[in-house]
């Protein structure tokens, strides 16, 4: 369970973000500028709130109050970007292991080229990168992403850059994941399709102004 309330800056205005997300998914909308990015960063730890506090299963990631903002490596939680963020030097199997500690490399992880076979991409794992698809560099994505098993799943526009039909599988497919994995997801997207099929909640943000929030079927992604 996420649980946090911060604020964080972004450009000339702070967001004011509220969240208590539980094992469901959450879909972040919102015009270009508004802050969503930042928000994710935020929670990663890429980016250090103004304000208040980030809490995972109990787990104290971020306070202002207690001086603690642990940085990605101890937050335990996978993040997604927009452009995959795939090593162009390193094969899919390398790309996936990249993250792993070396100290846990022989505890209870995931074995990365089983976690390539669940997804579909296997017999891909001794490519690169420039090699193979759209889909398939989404699907590496996530893969390295989940496979130190975190307890938060972070998504930036994960969909945005597939064409119709690899939109629709893998929409398919990451609730697929959710519904296995049983950890909250928090995705970013100006797709009203995605927002619909995949969120169970949904917030919008706006320009200085803290994020509304409200089931995906009850409001509309704004777009950019």
């Amino acid at each position: 369970m996420l649980d946090a309330h911060f604020t964080a800056q972004r450009g000339q205005f702070n967001i004011e973000m509220p969240l208590h997300v539980e094992q469901e998914i959450l879909v972040l909308c919102g015009p270009s500028g508004s802050g969503k990015t930042t928000i994710l960063q935020c929670l990663s730890g890429l980016l250090k709130p103004v304000s208040g506090f980030i809490k995972l299963n109990g787990r104290v990631l971020f306070s202002d109050k207690e001086k603690i903002n642990l940085p990605p490596r101890e937050r335990n939680i996978g993040y997604v970007f927009q452009d995959y963020a795939l090593f162009p030097h390193l094969t899919v199997k390398q790309n996936v292991t990249y993250g792993i500690k070396k100290d846990h490399r022989n505890s209870s992880l995931l074995d990365p080229l089983k976690l390539l076979h669940s997804f579909g991409i296997g017999h891909l794992a001794e490519r690169y990168p420039g090699q193979i698809s759209g889909g398939e560099k989404q699907r590496v994505a996530l893969a390295r992403a989940l496979a130190t098993q975190p307890e938060l799943l972070l998504l930036d526009e994960p969909l945005c850059a597939l064409d119709k039909d690899i939109r629709s599988t893998l929409r398919f497919e990451l609730r697929k994941i959710h519904q296995e994995w049983q950890i909250p997801f928090i995705l970013v997207t100006h797709d009203e399709e995605d927002a619909a099929v995949l969120g169970d909640t949904k917030m919008s943000l706006f320009r200085k102004r803290t994020a509304a929030s409200g089931t995906a079927q009850q409001s509309t992604c704004s777009h950019s």
